[in-house]
């Protein structure tokens, strides 16, 4: 952005707080998909790369710099792709940037949830948590969007 070290410190720091703070439309228990603007300016030619891949592969990652525009680019494939996936688009911001990541508990609790399983039947023990949360997912057709 060609910003001044001063300038370039202000903007980092404002940026972080936005990320801490997250959107202010998903609860904090959601799995929701995350909104988009209006165009994927400049990157339509990745997100058509992108979508080929999730229709031939089982799991795609997206690595790069932080900032580059990588959860931007998965939610709008996700949200291209919604119809292909009739058993539902899911997506947790894992907070990977944070001092803090989101304990792996808490993940699955948001994804058990958001596929059915009541808050008082989600397992307390991790192993157990993998377990439903692949026999839910075995015979259902679902994307999952981990940031």
């Amino acid at each position: 952005l060609g910003l001044g070290a001063d300038k370039r410190a202000e903007f980092l720091q404002v940026a972080e707080r936005a990320r801490r703070r997250g959107t202010a439309t998903s609860a904090p228990g959601s799995a929701e998909m995350p909104a988009l603007p209006s165009h994927p300016v400049g990157r339509v030619a990745d997100l058509d790369e992108l979508q080929r891949m999730l229709r031939v592969n089982p799991m795609v990652a997206i690595v790069g710099q932080p900032g580059v525009g990588k959860t931007v680019l998965a939610a709008y494939a996700a949200h291209r792709m919604k119809d292909e996936f009739p058993d539902g688009c899911l997506a947790v911001d894992l907070r990977g940037m944070d001092e803090r990541p989101l304990p792996v508990q808490v993940v699955f609790d948001r994804l058990l949830q958001a596929l059915g399983t009541g808050s008082g039947n989600v397992p307390a023990m991790v192993d157990e948590q993998s377990g439903r949360y692949r026999a839910l997912l075995e015979k259902r057709k679902v994307l999952v969007l981990l940031d």
